[in-house]
């Protein structure tokens, strides 16, 4: 699921093209404990893909999945969440959708890693 945010100009105020803002969410929302800074793909997800099973994508840039076949990842375009990860013998460019996991940038229906939640 993704949220859009809309920032809209107040009656007695503009504005502004950049700076701080303060966001008040209003009516019947809920939110996911923050996490504890550093990459949002260093947690566990689920391999959609051949049989690794659980996979762990450690903050050291190592992968490592439940069925024991290993490898890395790297940010390749970090505003974009764009990373690219090589695990048995398999080398694949993803993006991280929160929510979702690390699906296909080309189609983000193809989910490679699916996030546990």
């Amino acid at each position: 699921m993704n949220t859009l945010i809309s920032i809209a100009e107040s009656s007695d105020a503009l504005v502004r093209t950049g700076g701080a803002y303060e966001i008040e969410a209003t009516g019947a929302v809920q939110f996911d404990p923050a996490k504890a800074g550093g990459d949002p793909i260093i947690q566990t997800f689920l391999a959609k893909l051949n049989s690794y099973g659980a996979t762990k994508f450690l903050a050291d840039g190592t992968v490592q999945g439940s069925d024991g076949s290993s490898g890395t990842w790297k940010a390749f375009d970090i505003e974009h969440h764009i990373y690219t990860v090589t695990i048995g013998g398999l080398r694949l460019s993803v993006k991280y959708l929160p929510g979702r996991g690390l699906v296909d940038p080309d189609d983000p229906e193809m989910i490679k890693f699916q996030e546990l939640r």
